[in-house]
């Protein structure tokens, strides 16, 4: 879809262009596609929108995850440079990279606000002592249907009584790439997960695939979805280091559930 991929080229998300193929927009409802398309930039264009996201995201993470969450993005080049977090000690990246995946879960599960999207590396630094957050612009509001059935996966995954993944697929009418999903989320305890760009890429492009194979269509919000995850793949290949991700789920989940 040409007019889709012009407006987001037109913003920072514009690699998440580059990584995907035709067959996500071959599952799209072109509509509906193009009206989310629309509604992502034009709230990318707000500053008072963008400001309100960062003032309620600040105040749901506060006790919540260790995360300084710095104000109204600064020009390119003052704020704190990813490469910074390159050249940092492994501790420091570590703690980052633990603190990119707790935001990562931490937003989903708020049923409330919305979610910042750009998770890339340019937005992480060190302070010395705790990983800090300078949001860029790009809000979504999930769909509530939407956002309950995809916690409602990671559920399926990494509890126990989650009901199961296929289970949890069915209601974004994902079934068909359960195994797809059961091969990206992938083995063992998830303990220690390497993230790499390319097998993201390769997964994201499977599922389509396997939704065109079986006439499948799919929920616009993706397209959010989709830009949520590349940008923390992004980051999280950048860090280099194996992470937690049952730990981050945990964390999170286990927090709203004593709440």
């Amino acid at each position: 879809m040409p007019f889709v991929r012009h407006l987001i080229r037109g913003t920072d998300f514009r690699r998440f262009i580059d990584f995907v193929t035709p067959a996500f927009f071959e599952v799209m409802p072109a509509g509906g596609l193009a009206k989310t398309a629309t509604r992502l930039v034009r709230d990318y264009s707000s500053r008072e929108a963008f400001e309100g996201a960062i003032e309620h995201r600040r105040g749901t993470l506060r006790g919540q995850v260790d995360l300084e969450v710095r104000g109204a993005e600064k020009a390119p080049g003052q704020y704190p440079a990813g490469s910074d977090l390159r050249g940092a000690n492994e501790d420091a990246r570590r703690a980052v990279g633990q603190a990119t995946l707790q935001l990562y879960f931490h937003q989903l599960f708020d049923a409330e606000g919305p979610t910042l999207l750009d998770l890339s590396l340019d937005r992480f630094s060190w302070n010395g002592e705790r990983a800090v957050w300078t949001p860029g612009r790009g809000h979504f509001d999930w769909p509530p249907t939407f956002r309950e059935a995809l916690v409602d996966v990671y559920r399926a995954f990494y509890t126990e009584g989650g009901g199961t993944l296929v289970e949890a697929l069915k209601p974004l009418h994902l079934e068909p790439a359960a195994d797809v999903f059961g091969e990206h989320f992938g083995g063992g305890d998830q303990r220690a997960v390497r993230f790499e760009v390319s097998k993201f890429i390769e997964s994201f492009h499977a599922v389509f695939m396997c939704c065109k194979a079986h006439g499948v269509r799919l929920d616009p919000a993706f397209l959010g979805l989709g830009i949520y995850l590349a940008t923390m793949y992004e980051t999280l290949e950048t860090v280099g280091l194996p992470l937690d991700v049952r730990g981050a789920f945990e964390a999170v989940h286990g927090r709203r559930a004593a709440a």
